[in-house]
């Protein structure tokens, strides 16, 4: 509720208009008929953890399962993925990440160091931290990488917790609607990732980047301090 009332003080004091950003709860949920088709597809059918970590990567890009393309656009979350049959790696392996939970697998997100992902969007290059999924089934550990456009290794994953993987999703949001110029849904984007986990340095470098454009100068240093 407190982002909502930023958003809405700061359109007024600013004069922008605001992009109604998903709710925190709304990031990692799953539709109730998709979780049904999991559990039939995927779930009744008895297999070792390895074909369950198959079975759920081609799950999300099969016909018969959420049919998701890959796209390298928006960054969504797990319903708007299945809504819209697209996703880029951040929705995919969040949305792999909720059917794991689901099938009862020990799978964590990861924050993989070394990786650098570039992302041109009209005039602004972006830099964003890379994540993907961590499987440890049957002694055995496996790597979900949905990225395409990954430059550098992808050794040396760090864990991160379910609240920094959702900061990861308002974090990329960010960084999108200010490709877009949406100075003021970016700022809230940025601020809510921070609100989740006030040490993520990727985000700071977002709200730097807006209050710049904002022309709020000491507020843009103050982030990067």
């Amino acid at each position: 509720m407190a982002t909502w009332l930023l958003a809405a003080g700061l359109a007024l004091q600013w004069g922008l208009p605001a992009h109604e950003l998903a709710p925190q709860e709304a990031v990692l949920s799953l539709p109730p008929e998709i979780a049904r088709e999991y559990e039939e597809r995927v779930l009744d059918q008895a297999g070792s953890a390895h074909h369950t970590v198959r079975e759920t990567t081609d799950f999300l890009f099969d016909e018969a399962g959420m049919a998701l393309s890959y796209r390298n656009l928006e960054t969504l979350t797990v319903a708007e993925a299945f809504q819209r049959g697209e996703a880029n790696c951040l929705s995919a392996t969040m949305a792999f990440l909720v059917l794991a939970e689901q099938a009862g697998l020990n799978a964590r997100a990861q924050r993989v160091e070394q990786a650098l992902v570039w992302d041109r969007r009209e005039d602004t290059v972006f830099w964003v931290e890379h994540v993907n999924a961590g499987v440890l089934a049957a002694g055995r550990r496996y790597t979900v990488d949905f990225e395409m456009d990954l430059i550098g290794g992808k050794s040396n994953p760090q864990v991160i917790s379910r609240t920094r993987l959702i900061a990861h999703y308002y974090n990329n949001r960010a960084a999108e609607l200010l490709a877009e110029d949406n100075l003021l849904s970016a700022y809230i984007a940025a601020r809510h990732a921070l609100s989740l986990d006030e040490g993520f340095s990727a985000a700071w470098n977002n709200l730097a980047i807006v209050e710049r454009r904002l022309g709020r100068m000491e507020a843009a240093e103050a982030s990067l301090m």
